[in-house]
Formats: C-alpha cells, sequence, structure tokens
C-alpha cells in the first residue's frame, strides 16, 4: 500500500491487488485526510477504506513493468472482487515500512498527513 498526495492536497491510498505475466494491478481511491489519520491512529481499518471511498468508487489501474497505466477500471465497492478486500484487522501499523528508512517515513508522514491538524494534538508517530 502506498499514500499519494496530489497537487490539490487531496491524498490517494494505491494498495496493490493482483499480477499477471503483463500487469501489477492497483486499486486506487481517494480519501480525506481525516479518514487517514484514523487509518493512522488504528481506529479504521484499510478495510474500511475500501469499502467506503469518499467519491463512492476506486479506480482498478493495470500497470505494467515501466510503471505505464494500461488499463483504468471505474468500480463500486460491491462489485470488487473479494481478494482486493482488506480483512477484517487490516489495522496500521509501523512494521508496514521499510525498517531502512523507518524514521525517515515517519517523519515525512508527520509532516505531510498531520500538519495542520488542529483537531488533535497526539501524534501516533513520535
Amino acid at each position: 500500500m502506498s499514500v499519494f498526495k496530489s497537487e490539490h492536497g487531496d491524498f490517494y491510498i494505491y494498495n496493490w491487488c493482483d499480477v499477471d505475466n503483463q500487469f501489477n494491478r492497483w486499486l486506487v481511491f481517494r480519501v480525506t485526510r481525516k479518514s487517514l489519520i484514523k487509518y493512522l491512529e488504528g481506529e479504521l481499518s484499510l478495510q474500511d477504506l475500501v469499502l467506503s471511498p469518499i467519491d463512492g468508487f476506486q479506480y482498478l489501474l493495470d500497470i505494467d513493468d515501466n510503471l505505464d497505466v494500461k488499463n483504468t477500471y471505474v468500480v463500486q465497492p460491491h462489485n470488487l472482487p473479494k481478494s482486493y478486500i482488506s480483512g477484517k484487522n487490516s489495522y496500521y501499523s509501523d512494521l508496514q515500512l521499510n525498517p531502512e528508512s523507518l524514521e525517515e517515513d515517519k517523519e515525512i508522514i508527520k509532516q505531510e498527513i498531520y500538519s495542520n491538524d488542529e483537531e488533535k494534538i497526539k501524534l501516533l508517530i513520535s
């Protein structure tokens, strides 16, 4: 799973779903900053985010080895294959981060996602 921030400040989750001999398939959907913070703090699971996209739909992207998007599909959560939906206990853990860049990654998360968060002073990452 990866999180990208658009030039407009929107957050998108890219969740790897499948692979074949041509493509990697990614489930992509927009999330609110608030729901992303709730995910990072263990209040929401990845399943919660996948099943409740803020736009009401997600994209399935087929991406080749050159990182070119070859196919794009718009899907609603109820039409996703069950194997594309994370389990009930799919809560965030620092163990998902790369151990070699853990501290740097935690700092990026703190700056990009928690910055300007006036609702909560508490940070998941200290």
